[in-house]
């Protein structure tokens, strides 16, 4: 027996976005760049800076096939000695590079072979002993490790950086695209144990006086990226205190995929639609089934990172809406009087601005006009 042809374009007729009462973003956010002017910058400070001695760590998530090479933490170039310290990249080919300028403008580039470029959150740190050694490392795993390698300059006066390179010749440069959170920096070269304890369950000593920087980036708005080290070293994002093009910006946490929750659907009456989960400003996409659904049966999109609906064709494209600063998108219809008492299959697409993150699917709603 055919479905009846209820076009739930139809449905939608009203449709208009909404606003979300009751629905609150958590405090676990990020920061996205947009890889052309977009950074964090921590003023200099004296002494507060590690050098020869040091750990980095930071959490990553950036988008396949970037195609150049990207500055995730920087103690950069000052205009005055031309003198950097230390620098962690990820590179086209989505391995990791440590660079090390010492104080005699010698530089030293440490590659580690990995696959960071899969729109994947990942965990990269890097250590240098006082003797020489360095460390680096993905997912709180051994990658690499160096022998006899530069010693990092200390006499640099420049500020620090996130997500962009300060070169003293060409000022900011290799912005980062994608979203980093959770960077810190410490005063001693952390153990593999150390490592792979922050990867598994993240920072808890933050009073530790060897934790000389730790910004989470949870505050989720405004222009001040908190220090929850004891060295209280507090960036700023982009070029002010106030809001500017440099800025990155504040995105909530995925909690896994995104989902799709929806309002019963009744005869005559106005239903919501609602995707949590998403990024600020991240396009969410509502498809409609009469059909049913099994896993990646439904239609594929190539050009949305080739992601295949669970509810099958043929299916209806109710329209798009842009989700709000907590992460929330909301389509709203009609459901016109006397509709027949049907299954209805629903489900979303969110999608990030042009060249970042990849694009990811909500799960599926099942239900039955009443």
């Amino acid at each position: 027996m055919q479905k009846p042809a209820v076009s739930f374009m139809v449905l939608a007729a009203a449709a208009a976005l909404t606003g979300a009462s009751g629905l609150e973003a958590s405090e676990d956010y990020a920061l996205r760049f947009d890889g052309v002017n977009d950074y964090v910058q921590v003023p200099y400070t004296a002494g507060a800076f590690p050098s020869a001695v040091v750990t980095l760590t930071a959490w990553i998530r950036i988008p396949a096939s970037t195609g150049r090479r990207m500055c995730i933490f920087n103690r950069g170039e000052d205009s005055s000695s031309d003198l950097g310290s230390w620098r962690l990249d990820v590179f086209p080919t989505g391995s990791l590079q440590v660079a090390i300028e010492d104080c005699s403008d010698g530089d030293g580039f440490y590659n580690v072979a990995a696959d960071l470029d899969d729109g994947q959150w990942h965990h990269v740190a890097a250590t240098r002993e006082r003797n020489g050694i360095l460390k680096v490392y993905v997912e709180g795993r051994l990658m690499a490790s160096f022998t006899g390698t530069r010693s990092p300059c200390d006499q640099s006066r420049q500020k620090l950086t996130i997500g962009a390179e300060w070169a003293r010749e060409g000022g900011l440069r290799t912005f980062f695209q994608g979203e980093i959170d959770n960077v810190s920096m410490w005063g001693v070269a952390l153990t593999d144990a150390d490592i792979q304890e922050i990867f598994d369950n993240g920072i808890s000593d933050t009073a530790s006086p060897d934790l000389f920087g730790y910004w989470k980036f949870d505050e989720g708005d405004g222009q001040t990226a908190f220090d929850a080290s004891t060295s209280q070293l507090h960036g700023t994002l982009g070029a002010s205190g106030s809001e500017d093009v440099n800025d990155p910006t504040w995105i909530p946490p995925d909690g896994g995929s995104p989902q799709l929750t929806q309002d019963p659907l009744v005869s005559g009456q106005l239903a919501h639609l609602f995707v949590t989960g998403a990024h600020p400003n991240d396009f969410v996409a509502f498809f409609v089934s009469f059909t049913g659904q099994a896993h990646n049966g439904g239609p594929c999109f190539p050009q949305v990172d080739s992601l295949c609906l669970d509810i099958l064709a043929p299916v209806s494209y109710l329209g798009t809406r842009r989700a709000s600063s907590g992460g929330v998108a909301v389509f709203s219809a009609s459901i016109p009087a006397n509709a027949p008492q049907i299954q209805v299959y629903t489900q979303a697409f969110v999608i990030p601005p042009p060249d970042a993150v990849c694009s990811r699917k909500t799960n599926w709603v099942e239900s039955t006009i009443e």
